[in-house]
């Protein structure tokens, strides 16, 4: 028998030299089984014939047969043909193949196999082969850079794309990529791109390049190593006044400049330290540059030739001081744990309504926080910038009706920017809002509708999330003011609504509480048409009324929030025309020269201030006549400018502004109302409290945070005093023993009793309480009896203090009448109370520190957290928030804009607000099950041309 090496021979002769026999006819069986068909047949047809790998090709055809035959698809490998798929044929000789694309170009043809039927034999086919154009796209890059340093390039290697095509480096964060940086792929298929260390901020980076035709790659990470530490302050260190700063620089960097920055205010720049090289120091003063916040970061730019880049953020926690107050007053706290307190109604002596920003009405009841809430509309509310919850009221005949009303931007718009604003009525059943009490007053046509007319009748549209519908003021005849911004963040076209009369963004309103409807009386009002918007307006021209104030007579006043150099006071007269977007006070607006601005009549402001030393948003205001503070404060309106943290008082018959509290210590006023005890008490939204100015020259009540210890003649003494303490003060908290030693002299061999009354702020989480004696001690907490041993939970959402209301009571201590001196001790007296557990380690990952995006990007993240006792946090105890810092006037004011849970999220960041003058600060929370919360280090997000604050 011949060898295999033989017989190819003789057939690779056998075609050489035989007549090529007819596609597809019938050979005889015998030796002629030997010859081979040439290939004659067509080459297949390949969609698409330019493939990236992995990617489906489907490969059809047809042989010149009319018979059904068995057919393989082959691919060239080397010399070689490899089959890769089979196949029949239909009956007239049709073909198909599905074929995943290789990893590099390949020729593809198709072999119909010999085969005998009723003894006649059918050669095999070849058809001509069809090439497959496989386009790649490859990435080389480093593992590791040094944000400041010289940029790292990435090698991008492209096959089956032609010369000139873009790769573009992108970046993910979250779910979002997001394109830093492109160049053309050269005659070779090779770019070499230049990673913008700055764009990609510290931390760690998922890459890919993308290439039009060839496709994308796989995620890379590369680590973005801080430009250098902070070496002091360290986290939660406690800082008290000005404190030195210390950086240390990266390994290998020249700095050209060393900034720090306190929350998102510009410090000093620092100076190298002699004889350390690497070292920069500076010493740095929060209260100087305008922070007012008690728990802040730090965080340092450093500059080189190459570039720059952020450090990883320090905490600190500012100890609280307080700046200026009249003689005779103090800063008391009422409740807090709140998130972003943005207003509230007190109802009586122990209870108030606060709304908070993201959508809930909560109850305080002396103090302490009811745990459900009265009103959830965080489905229904847009979170976001101004957005929100904006204010709550009661209506005037309230005690007999219980009805309160709730000003807020609807989450209508998905993902457009256009939302509607609404303004509710709701009715307080007990302690909550009846469930189907709700009656819309004004807003409730969709937002598809007013999109398409913002001059339909109740329309009440927001473009952009800012200058939203702001304050509900009740008049003594029982209508009801509604203020409403021009919706359009600056946005010169949209601003112009102000000036239509038939929209009803950028004015004051007046209308009935229980319809919606415009009043006679109205300067614009149509008889025919009371609920036409005109018939609404009561004055109009207003960039952001934010929020209003009534003299006991009815005189309406505005603090109008200006865009770029005045804030205004203005008396609010029906009709009248306060010039916005055309005027800005009395210069010129950001839309002087457009036709709506031709000859109108600007109202100037009865009080205009300028934005210096960190103002830019004027916060009215309450008249004071409660006749709880002196004489001279009678008639005065309280005010203060949110981004600067001032109080002012303003004598509207002779106006200028007179200085009644200056930072440090006074937060984020947003809101100022008369409390039950005739003082002036605001919503804090900095720390999440609603606070009041106590007069109190002689001292007679202890300030808040801290406890009044009274003691008494009597060991039988429970929660009631019978007949005046013997000795009453006020201390920060209850002693802890042993041997507690009654104060002052009381009738020996009478026993004696003691108790401590106050509200403490104490960080959310769970306490457990030590009370022994060895008389009686009972401890309450928010009216709850705790035991020794017990344990209690102070409720919060961010790591700001809470309140909790805690009375201590300390009865029963025994007699030694045979040695009186000893009756004053209780031996076995302890007191106190620890958090339990551990704080969360919380993470912000996905987004770079100081990274840079577009403008209107969406910017996602992922958070996560784990504690010792807990483990790893699931979703449900995780969030994220999320403020824009706005730099108008070269320091920031916050605009809270939003909170969002779960572990993973995303959100737009634009600087519509001020193009050019907006970063964003996200940072992660935490709350585990004991209470505990606990935040991530903060990350700056910079907007491309933003250069500020910590973006610069």
């Amino acid at each position: 028998m011949r060898s295999r090496s033989v017989v190819g021979g003789l057939v690779a002769a056998l075609v050489l030299t035989a007549v090529a026999v007819a596609p597809g006819e019938a050979t005889p069986i015998g030796p002629a089984a030997f010859t081979r068909v040439l290939a004659s047949q067509p080459a297949p047809t390949l969609r698409p014939w330019s493939a990236r790998p992995g990617t489906k090709v489907v490969v059809t055809g047809r042989l010149g047969t009319h018979l059904v035959r068995k057919v393989l698809l082959q691919r060239k490998a080397g010399q070689l043909w490899r089959r890769v798929a089979r196949a029949t044929t239909d009956s007239t000789g049709r073909y198909r193949f599905g074929y995943t694309a290789p990893g590099s170009s390949t020729r593809l043809r198709v072999k119909a196999l010999a085969f005998d039927r009723r003894g006649r034999h059918y050669g095999q086919l070849v058809t001509a082969s069809s090439k497959l154009l496989i386009r790649t796209v490859s990435v080389r890059l480093p593992s590791t850079a040094t944000g400041g340093g010289p940029s790292p390039v990435a090698v991008v290697r492209a096959t089956g794309v032609a010369k000139g095509v873009a790769a573009t480096l992108q970046r993910r964060t979250a779910t979002t990529w997001h394109d830093v940086a492109a160049k053309d792929l050269d005659a070779t298929g090779v770019a070499r791109i230049s990673i913008p260390l700055g764009d990609l901020g510290t931390g760690r980076a998922a890459l890919r390049v993308v290439v039009r035709g060839a496709g994308r790659t796989a995620a890379r990470a590369l680590d973005v190593l801080p430009p250098g530490r902070i070496l002091q302050p360290g986290d939660d260190d406690v800082v008290d006044g000005p404190f030195d700063a210390v950086v240390e620089v990266a390994d290998g960097l020249t700095p050209t400049r060393v900034q720090l920055y306190v929350d998102g205010f510009a410090m000093p720049d620092a100076q190298p330290v002699a004889g350390q090289p690497g070292r920069w120091s500076v010493t740095l003063d929060p209260a100087s540059a305008g922070v007012d916040r008690r728990h802040v970061d730090v965080v340092a730019r450093v500059t080189t030739t190459a570039g720059s880049a952020l450090t990883e953020p320090v905490r600190i926690d500012l100890l609280p001081s307080l700046g200026g107050l009249p003689a005779g007053f103090r800063l008391d706290t009422v409740a807090s744990g709140f998130d972003l307190p943005t207003s509230f109604a007190v109802i009586d002596q122990h209870r108030v309504l606060v709304a908070e920003k993201a959508g809930l009405v909560r109850l305080a009841v002396d103090g302490v926080i009811a745990p459900t809430p009265v009103l959830d509309l965080r489905d229904a509310v847009a979170d976001i910038f101004d957005s929100g919850v904006l204010d709550v009221v009661l209506d005037p005949d309230f005690a007999d009706n219980g009805w309160f009303y709730v000003a807020y931007v609807a989450d209508d718009g998905g993902a457009d920017v256009y939302r509607t604003q609404r303004v509710v009525r709701y009715t307080l059943d007990g302690d909550v809002a009846a469930a189907t009490s709700a009656h819309v007053v004004l807003g409730g046509v969709p937002v598809s509708v007013c999109k398409a007319d913002p001059t339909t009748a109740g329309c009440m549209l927001n473009r952009l999330g800012m200058h939203t519908v702001d304050d509900l003021l009740f008049a003594p005849d029982g209508s009801l003011f509604v203020s409403v911004g021009d919706g359009s963040a600056g946005e010169p076209t949209g601003a112009l609504a102000a000036q239509d009369l038939d929209e009803l963004a950028g004015k004051v309103l007046r209308i009935d509480p229980s319809t919606g409807l415009g009043l006679a009386g109205n300067p614009f009002y149509e008889a025919g048409a009371p609920g036409s918007n005109r018939s609404r307006v009561y004055a109009y021209g207003f960039r952001n009324p934010f929020r209003m104030a009534l003299t006991s007579s009815g005189d309406l006043y505005v603090g109008d929030v200006g865009e770029v150099a005045w804030e205004e006071v203005d008396h609010v007269v029906s009709g009248s025309n306060y010039g916005w977007p055309c005027f800005e006070s009395t210069s010129p607006g950001t839309a002087p020269d457009a036709p709506e601005c031709a000859g109108i009549v600007n109202t100037e402001p009865l009080l205009a201030y300028p934005h210096v030393d960190f103002a830019g948003s004027v916060t009215l205001g309450v008249f004071n006549g409660s006749g709880a503070y002196p004489t001279a404060y009678d008639g005065k309106l309280f005010l203060g400018d949110y981004t600067s943290g001032r109080v002012w008082t303003l004598d509207t018959s002779a106006p200028r502004l007179e200085d009644f509290g200056t930072p440090p210590g006074l937060g984020a006023g947003v809101f100022y109302g008369i409390g039950p005890d005739g003082d002036v008490w605001f919503s804090d939204i900095s720390s999440g409290s609603i606070r009041r100015f106590v007069y109190d020259p002689d001292q007679a009540s202890c300030p808040s945070g801290q406890f009044l210890m009274e003691t008494f003649a009597n060991r039988t003494f429970q929660d009631e005093a019978d007949g005046d303490p013997w000795v009453s003060s006020c201390v920060g908290r209850p002693p802890s023993g042993p041997d507690l030693l009654a104060p002052g002299d009381p009738n020996q061999g009478q026993g004696w009793s003691m108790r401590w009354s106050g509200t403490p702020q104490l960080a959310p989480g769970t306490y457990r309480l030590t009370a022994k004696s060895s008389g009686t001690l009972v401890v309450r907490v928010d009216g709850t009896v705790v035991p020794d041993g017990g344990a209690f939970t102070v409720a919060g959402t961010d790591v700001s203090e809470s309140t909790a209301d805690v009375l201590v009571t300390l009865a029963n201590n025994p007699d030694f009448d045979d040695d009186p001196y000893f009756v004053n001790f209780d031996w076995g007296y302890r007191l106190s109370w620890e958090r339990v557990g551990s704080a969360p380690d919380v993470q912000l990952h996905e987004v770079g520190q100081g990274g840079v995006v577009e403008p209107g990007s969406t910017v996602g993240w992922t958070v996560s957290a784990s504690d010792a006792e807990d483990g790893a946090l699931d979703g449900s105890h995780l969030r994220v928030t999320v403020t824009l810092l706005h730099y108008g006037t070269g320091s920031p004011h916050r605009h809270p804009s939003g909170a969002f849970a779960g572990s993973t999220g995303s959100t737009v960041l634009d600087d519509d607000h001020a193009p050019g003058k907006i970063a964003y600060r996200l940072v992660g929370v935490a709350t585990d099950s004991s209470g505990w919360v606990a935040e991530s280090d903060p990350v700056y997000v910079c907007l491309d041309g933003g250069k500020v604050g910590p973006c610069g």
